[in-house]
């Protein structure tokens, strides 16, 4: 992950891209500020196994589209709804969450609260 010269967050790693892709595209959310957060916020002094649980879902977040890279898009959502909503809960429990990162992960859970009560 690096930042680029207009001051936004963006992956190397092509697996990397396609997850954010995924994640924008199913949930709306834009994970890579999310992501800065977690790995290199130094505001986890106090609450290590917050941050280990975050990480953890993440690097499963990884693991699991690698894994259905190539089973269908059906999947990839689902994985990345999943995380969203796991990782909603854990994150809002969590004092340190920035305002700017509960404002977006609060705006893509309401996204799929409405697209579930349209279908």
């Amino acid at each position: 992950m690096f930042m680029r010269e207009d001051g936004t967050w963006t992956y190397a790693s092509p697996v990397q891209v396609l997850i954010w892709q995924t994640m924008i595209e199913h949930t709306g959310w834009d994970i890579t500020g999310f992501d800065h957060w977690i790995y290199w916020s130094n505001c986890w002094k106090g609450y290590p196994v917050a941050r280990l649980r975050l990480i953890s879902a993440r690097y499963n977040l990884t693991l699991d589209c690698e894994r259905v890279n190539t089973t269908g898009k059906d999947d990839m959502q689902q994985i990345a709804i999943k995380y969203l909503l796991d990782t909603y809960q854990v994150s809002l429990r969590c004092k340190l969450l920035p305002s700017d990162l509960k404002t977006q992960m609060v705006a893509a859970r309401r996204e799929l609260q409405s697209k579930s009560e349209s279908t």
